[in-house]
């Protein structure tokens, strides 16, 4: 594979600004034929793998090539690398497009044209490897990177019930007769307001792999377990020195006979309890550090093992249907 792609895609490393076309160009697409090429292509170039590494296509690959599900996560996994299938609502896809990269992004079927030697395959794919609010970056068929505007790219991905929607929304403000300042912005409102269920089902994004740690190596990686043994040997060490000096000082007290040298035993132990004490202080705080830091390492990991979609549904951005409804 690595053969091929070297061959015939990574031919060109130049941008190109595409103007706007009712079909995408077919240099920017990569068919469904050729998915794993722009999978493992989309990851070497995204910085998830290293150049040197390679992958063997499954053999679900060969059987079922319009079904990456059965195969993408494999073919990742050889890679290091986390293959995640979303369904993409409308809402969330500029937002996706921006902190969910890279991703394969499936495309309409009115966006493209059928490629003439396998016209009932799959539509195919946009490999996507970041993006701003107004412009994403994608990888080509031909190996070069294309800037595409966000609103192409949500056309690409939703074909009619995009056009559909503005439609409908341009109807809707010419009915309204909204002043010309405002027309945009109110064709666009009602635009969104109508792609509210859509969704597109297909979506993959790639990410680095989590490696698992049991909770004793997770420990010892932040360095609680030596705070902890230190804190347990100083810890000891004070109450042998505070019982030491207790029973020197008692020796004293129930003989009646001031011994010097248990006298100033008893006090030089019971002062080194000081310095302990300090330390103990020190430890704690460390321990309290650590032990947060280690707490928030562990919400982070499971945050990151979730799936995109139930983060986006229930995150900290909708939290305030929740507190509402508690209210109730």
């Amino acid at each position: 594979m690595r053969a091929e792609i070297e061959a015939g895609l990574m031919v060109s490393e130049a941008r190109h600004n595409l103007p706007p076309h009712d079909l995408l160009p077919p240099q920017v697409w990569w068919a469904a034929r050729h998915l794993d090429k722009a999978a493992v292509l989309l990851m070497q170039r995204a910085g998830l793998v290293q150049d040197d590494r390679d992958a063997d296509v499954p053999v679900q690959r060969r059987a079922e090539p319009n079904t990456p599900a059965v195969w993408l996560p494999e073919l990742a996994a050889q890679l290091g690398v986390d293959a995640q299938e979303h369904t993409l609502a409308y809402p969330d896809a500029r937002r996706f497009f921006q902190h969910a990269a890279p991703a394969l992004l499936p495309i309409a079927a009115a966006s493209i044209a059928a490629p003439a030697e396998s016209p009932d395959e799959s539509p195919g794919y946009l490999a996507l490897l970041h993006s701003n609010r107004r412009r994403a970056t994608l990888m080509g068929s031909d190996g070069a990177t294309h800037q595409l505007p966000i609103d192409d790219l949500l056309r690409a991905l939703f074909g009619a019930e995009v056009d559909a929607a503005a439609t409908r929304a341009e109807t809707a403000v010419a009915a309204m007769q909204v002043p010309g300042g405002r027309q945009r912005a109110v064709s666009r409102a009602l635009q969104a307001e109508y792609l509210q269920t859509a969704a597109r089902p297909g979506v993959w994004n790639f990410s680095e792999r989590l490696v698992a740690r049991d909770w004793w190596s997770q420990l010892n990686r932040t360095g609680l377990t030596r705070l902890l043994t230190l804190y347990v040997v100083v810890r000891v060490l004070s109450y042998v020195f505070f019982f030491a000096a207790l029973a020197l000082l008692s020796t004293i007290a129930v003989t009646g006979l001031i011994d010097w040298a248990l006298l100033w035993a008893g006090v030089l132990l019971w002062l080194l309890r000081l310095p302990l004490t300090l330390l103990m202080a020190w430890i704690e705080r460390w321990v309290a550090l650590k032990g947060g830091l280690y707490f928030k390492d562990q919400l982070l990991t499971g945050a990151l093992h979730l799936p995109f979609d139930a983060v986006a549904q229930q995150g900290s951005g909708n939290s305030s249907r929740g507190f509402s409804d508690r209210r109730r």
